[in-house]
């Protein structure tokens, strides 16, 4: 999920509205690295937008991160380009904010240029993987569910946890996807976890996924008792997170306030340097 400093869409733009923020180097223009993302460009399409700012005139962008893909798609001869736009631009970096290229989205991208006719040793010349790599990823969603994919469409899930949730039916598939979104744990470990905890009839076949041995169906029931009680706890913290953010960020802007007034800072030097300490360490 994108912050809230960012559309929940990307807008289409003119490349000619996009103002760069800096001058990429010709010594840029003429490396390996360019090379490659004018040729993913070409052949594969566009991997990941540029994030943008507005600039207050109401008409530009600030370019605020993709300018090598900038550089690309003009030499490409594009008119227009779908951005990320920033709502906001105060303390954070997109690089914080925007989510990079998910394994799901990057298996799209690659099923799609196989689709366009794009060879497999030509995708894997383009992205720098080896051929059986960019097989994986192009498999990446067989005897995955589509409803299950849809769910972690945007999250970083490694190919190995893939490997185990695909070893679950259709129904057991979505709510460990969603388990691991509420957890905001996508390791294998805990995938392991989900399905050894998973009853015999929602899995395709029963497999034993402990290196010492087979479980039994006691240690199975108790470890699914406990999987639930630790899901409660984490949807309940899941629900105090936002209160405890907002009640931190108004703490932390009154903070600043606070030390921006040199009388204050003064007084609390003199008089009590150490909480002066604690709530400088706040601030930061």
């Amino acid at each position: 999920m994108r912050s809230e400093a960012f559309e929940t869409k990307t807008k289409t733009i003119r490349i000619s509205d996009i103002l760069p923020v800096r001058q990429v180097a010709t010594s840029v223009l003429k490396s390996t690295k360019y090379a490659q993302i004018l040729s993913s460009i070409e052949h594969i399409g566009l991997v990941e937008p540029p994030v943008v700012a507005p600039t207050g005139d109401g008409d530009h962008f600030a370019l605020l991160d993709g300018h090598w893909r900038l550089e690309a798609l003009r030499e490409l001869g594009w008119k227009s380009v779908e951005c990320i736009v920033a709502k906001v631009d105060e303390h954070y970096t997109y690089n914080r904010q925007v989510n990079r290229l998910t394994p799901i989205q990057e298996h799209l991208m690659i099923k799609k240029a196989v689709e366009k006719g794009v060879p497999e040793d030509k995708i894997s010349e383009i992205l720098g993987l080896n051929q059986a790599s960019v097989n994986k990823r192009l498999h990446l969603l067989d005897g995955i569910y589509p409803d299950a994919a849809r769910v972690l469409k945007d999250k970083q899930v490694p190919i190995t946890t893939m490997k185990i949730i695909r070893r679950a039916k259709k129904q057991r598939q979505i709510e460990m996807a969603n388990l691991m979104c509420v957890a905001d744990n996508f390791k294998r470990p805990y995938a392991v976890a989900l399905l050894t905890a998973s009853r015999p009839d929602q899995l395709r076949k029963r497999a034993d996924l402990r290196p010492g041995g087979k479980l039994s169906d006691r240690d199975r029931a108790k470890m699914r008792r406990e999987l639930s009680k630790l899901q409660k706890r984490v949807v309940v913290a899941e629900a105090n997170f936002g209160k405890e953010l907002t009640r931190h960020t108004m703490l932390g802007h009154y903070c600043n306030r606070l030390l921006g007034n040199a009388r204050v800072v003064r007084y609390l030097a003199k008089k009590s340097p150490e909480l002066l300490q604690e709530m400088q360490d706040f601030d930061s």
